[in-house]
């Protein structure tokens, strides 16, 4: 909306001048433009409060007795999706079982404590990507990320002394390794355990983002996820206090009672719309 002025004729036309200024044909800021500012500075010290709290903590060699956890519960939306076609000759995604897949997948990721083969006991499902590279002896796949999630119904041990109950219907994706090297990947796995997912029919892809890791709620964003709610944990000398809250609704749980999912996404067991906060 631009701003009129009388001039000295009694007429309401704007002088030429104003006409070519951009700040006449600026609408003037609203409450929310007003407020966004503040907003932002308000994360931004939210922000440095969480990581300078666990930085001193860690200083002072007390995170084994003292610590602290915050994340969001994401539900990321399962409509039909289709791949990035940037390098589908060379990207393969698929589901990857339990025959042969440790092996395959400890190339990209050999961490000694993560069992691989216990979670597909567990019944969880791991979806994979593979470079496929074409040499004198034939194609070398080569693993560049995986996503493993755990279906529901059934309750999943988590890190942090945090468990959660994952509803029939819905699906829990608790970790993630990709390639640094081969971008794009993470979101491919996402669409491809959603389209896999979906013929087993399990519609609610869910997941927690930790507050400060800003990279990955971008990511999920991108995705279209939605913020369900968030959880808090402290951690002192082996007792564990959670606090859940979700719209119109807080629960407080102690030790490893599990966070009850299906309140996260309501009575019909499908997400409700819920404003996302800028990273």
């Amino acid at each position: 909306m631009t701003r009129r002025r009388h001039s000295g004729g009694g007429s309401l036309e704007i002088p030429r001048a104003e006409r070519e200024s951009p700040a006449a044909n600026r609408s003037p800021p609203t409450s929310d433009q007003r407020e966004r500012p503040s907003k932002k500075w308000r994360a931004t010290w939210k922000l440095r409060l969480y990581r300078s709290g666990h930085r001193g903590l860690q200083r002072a060699r007390l995170r084994p007795w003292l610590d602290y956890y915050w994340c969001e519960v994401l539900h990321t939306v399962t409509p039909p999706l289709t791949l990035s076609d940037w390098d589908t000759d060379s990207i393969a995604l698929a589901e990857v079982g339990a025959a042969g897949g440790d092996a395959w997948l400890r190339q990209l990721d050999p961490r000694p404590g993560v069992d691989f083969a216990q979670r597909w006991q567990a019944g969880c499902r791991c979806f994979a990507a593979a470079l496929v590279q074409e040499n004198v002896q034939g194609s070398v796949r080569r693993c560049v990320g995986y996503v493993w999630v755990a279906p529901g119904p059934c309750r999943h041990v988590g890190r942090r002394g945090c468990d959660w109950h994952i509803p029939a219907g819905s699906a829990w994706i608790f970790d993630a390794f990709t390639h640094p090297l081969v971008p794009g990947t993470y979101p491919d796995l996402i669409r491809t355990a959603n389209r896999y997912l979906l013929r087993d029919g399990i519609t609610s892809l869910l997941g927690q983002v930790e507050f400060d890791n800003l990279a990955s709620r971008r990511v999920h964003r991108a995705l279209s996820a939605r913020r369900l709610g968030w959880v808090a944990s402290l951690h002192l000398a082996g007792l564990s206090l959670h606090l859940d809250h979700r719209p119109g609704a807080w629960s407080l749980r102690w030790g490893h009672t599990p966070v009850r999912l299906e309140r996260f996404l309501g009575p019909s067991g499908t997400a409700p719309v819920i404003q996302q906060q800028a990273a």
